[in-house]
């Protein structure tokens, strides 16, 4: 008889395995200049798990986003720069969420 198995995913944050429907997916936006470089942009919150590209997750608490921006986590897993920017509104929409 087959089990059904739950995905589990890694936050980025405290980087505890939880299941994948108790965490914040998000996105990594990058342009590409000349299909050579890529240059990434921004993150998506992405709640219903549509957008294509790197996923990478977060728990809904603000401890963990705390704890991945003071790491910068976020610039680990996209594997280059975001700006102060970027983060603040990654932390109000993502509080906004977790409320």
């Amino acid at each position: 008889m087959l089990k059904n198995n739950i995905p589990q995913r890694r936050c980025i944050g405290c980087m505890t395995s939880k299941n994948q429907c108790d965490l914040i997916r998000m996105t990594c936006i990058k342009a590409y200049n000349n299909n050579t470089n890529h240059n990434p942009l921004g993150i998506n919150i992405d709640v219903r798990g549509i957008y294509p590209g790197r996923g990478f997750y977060i728990c809904k608490n603000v401890s963990c986003l705390e704890m991945a921006i003071k790491k910068k986590a976020f610039q680990r897993v996209i594997k280059g720069p975001i700006d102060d920017e970027t983060l603040n509104k990654l932390r109000v929409d993502l509080v906004e969420l977790m409320d």
